[in-house]
């Protein structure tokens, strides 16, 4: 037992070791590689030059990027904590549909909410037209709607497992002394609810503080964060220097932030029976007749999660409606340019060649004019972007399960402290920005090892990078379940079974279902990273679904986007939807 113990405990410290590796290569590639034309980069002789790049870069985005991330975490528990609470006092049967449909817009593409968002409050958007008064979707006001969208559904299921491990004699006893709204959050709530709350704002609060491709469209000028900083410095002023002080910069709050998450990370509960306030509500009807107000609490739980229903599903219905009508629009043209084509053919006979040119292009400036330059849509680019897009999202999924079942194999050995700290500490693969991930191994092979990677070595580049990446969210799906099963680890080894045979024969029956929800939500995760692939995309040497959406938005082929979006919305929620399945099928540690 101790041999195959000992076993699975090295092979974990293998793969986080080569998950560092990973990242290492990538960001000292960027501090001692530079390409032969590279003029641009700032030269760091003395401390003093280094100083001199932090202290612009803090003046210019320390800032910005703290208050945007601090209000947008601040505002976004504030809801959620309501919307949790609402949630609460509702029927047991709404609840697991409810968390479902607001933990659907967490693993939404950003690309495509920002899409949404605008088609809703853009320049042109319906609502903004609907409304009496004017605002813009570009600044503070857009960053802090769209981080609320991702990240309500997540923050209030965690609110809301926090509330279920009240003890159920604490819930009758405040019923029965009629407490009101601040004697149950404070005394009742918070106890429980604390550290949680803390734990919650600063992982919103990091993932805020780390958003890229959100504020690239939605910001603007005054609101650039540390992201858009590194993207400037590589994209538009080829300073390699400067993007790598920032993103070591980043990187530095990023991880003083997951040291705090680390000291304040809620105990786990020692209670085993279930505290729920549906139990209390199934037993005994205390809600009703004891609560004060309770039919009033019941209707705004109600009206809040109506709200929060709407806030979620009406960008989508909007995108999938702008989609049905450029489909039709598209189409209705590609219609008329086939008739004036024929018309023109008709003619064609009766006109000498010069004359027949000269009709041809006039035939086709009328069209243009009537249609715009987009007839159709090109679904070819279309085929290729998903097809590359499912490859690579497919052996990311692959990659992240294989590496998370062998990490969680060696830490159930070592303990849930040391597994906490290593759960933190993968939280590095987010704040790690993979446009300089990808920036650092494009300089690795074309400049330092000056080799031809090819399209599938970038490829594969692109899959682990989204695997990494996506190993933090399979940690927290399977940890709950391998937690379960480890009290037969040892009598799995006491009857004869090897390692891989444990695994095999007792372990993955029941974690299969567990399997299944995290490889879906992963691989919705991993459909394509946008901001990775900005570095090897030649010639469309490398595409994805995401990347043609922007390339489509940045065009203004606004018909083309639409239809795109629907169609990559029409894929991530079909996937939810078998997600949704395996996880009222499977075991309630296995839920969100």
């Amino acid at each position: 037992m101790k041999q195959y113990k000992w076993q699975e405990i090295s092979i974990a410290w293998v793969v986080l070791g080569i998950i560092a590796l990973f990242y290492l290569v990538s960001l000292l590639s960027l501090f001692y590689v530079r390409p032969e034309y590279d003029f641009n980069s700032s030269i760091i002789a003395s401390w003093a030059d280094l100083l001199a790049i932090v202290k612009q870069v803090s003046l210019l985005y320390l800032k910005n990027t703290l208050w945007q991330a601090s209000l947008s975490a601040t505002i976004i528990l504030l809801l959620s904590y309501i919307l949790a609470k609402a949630i609460y006092h509702l029927k047991p049967g709404l609840t697991s549909w409810l968390l479902t449909i607001t933990n659907a817009s967490f693993s939404l593409p950003t690309i495509l909410v920002v899409f949404a968002f605008i088609g809703i409050f853009g320049q042109d958007g319906w609502l903004r037209q609907i409304l009496p008064y004017q605002f813009s979707i570009y600044g503070l006001v857009g960053i802090v709607m769209a981080n609320s969208y991702f990240n309500l559904g997540y923050c209030a299921s965690a609110i809301y497992n926090g509330m279920q491990k009240i003890p159920i004699e604490n819930i009758k006893q405040a019923q029965l002394c009629h407490f009101n709204l601040w004697q149950q959050w404070r005394y009742l709530e918070l106890p429980y609810l604390k550290n949680n709350l803390i734990n919650l704002w600063l992982l919103v609060f990091m993932l805020c503080f780390n958003s890229f491709a959100l504020v690239l469209f939605l910001g603007g000028p005054r609101y650039s964060n540390f992201e858009i900083a590194i993207y400037n410095s590589l994209m538009i002023e080829g300073n390699f220097t400067k993007a790598c002080v920032i993103a070591v910069l980043q990187i530095l709050f990023s991880l003083f932030f997951i040291v705090i998450i680390s000291l304040v990370k809620p105990k786990a509960s020692n209670n085993s029976r279930a505290n729920s306030l549906q139990e209390l509500q199934n037993e005994q009807a205390y809600l009703v007749t004891l609560w004060p107000w309770a039919k009033i609490k019941r209707a705004s739980a109600y009206l809040y999660s109506s709200l929060a229903i709407l806030f979620i599903s009406i960008p989508l219905l909007s995108l999938f409606s702008s989609g049905v009508k450029s489909a039709i629009f598209l189409y209705q043209n590609y219609q008329k340019q086939q008739a004036q084509a024929n018309n023109l053919l008709e003619v064609e006979s009766n006109l000498s060649p010069a004359r027949s040119d000269l009709a041809n292009l006039s035939t086709t400036v009328q069209t243009r004019e009537l249609t715009g330059d987009t007839f159709s849509y090109p679904w070819s680019e279309l085929f290729d972007a998903l097809e590359m897009s499912l490859i690579i999202a497919g052996a990311a999924t692959i990659v992240c399960l294989l590496a998370s079942i062998l990490i969680l194999r060696g830490t159930r050995w070592l303990g849930s402290y040391a597994y906490q700290w290593i759960n933190n500490l993968s939280l590095l693969s987010i704040i790690v920005p993979s446009m300089l991930l990808g920036a650092g191994y494009f300089l690795f092979f074309n400049v330092g090892l000056d080799v031809i990677v090819g399209t599938w070595g970038f490829v594969s580049l692109i899959i682990l990078a989204n695997a990494f990446t996506s190993i933090v969210f399979c940690l927290n799906y399977l940890y709950p379940a391998y937690q379960q099963i480890h009290n037969y680890t040892n009598l799995a080894f006491n009857i004869g079974m090897s390692s891989w045979q444990s695994f095999y024969l007792y372990e993955l029956p029941l974690l299969k279902r567990s399997i299944i929800y995290a490889a879906i939500t992963i691989f919705i995760l991993s459909l394509g990273d946008y901001s990775i692939i900005l570095f090897f995309v030649n010639n469309g040497q490398i595409s994805s679904i995401t990347y043609l959406l922007s390339h489509q938005l940045n065009s203004f082929a606004s018909n083309q986007g639409n239809i795109t979006a629907v169609c990559l919305l029409l894929l991530i929620l079909s996937l939810r939807f078998i997600a949704y399945y395996f996880a009222n099928k499977s075991p309630s540690y296995t839920k969100n």
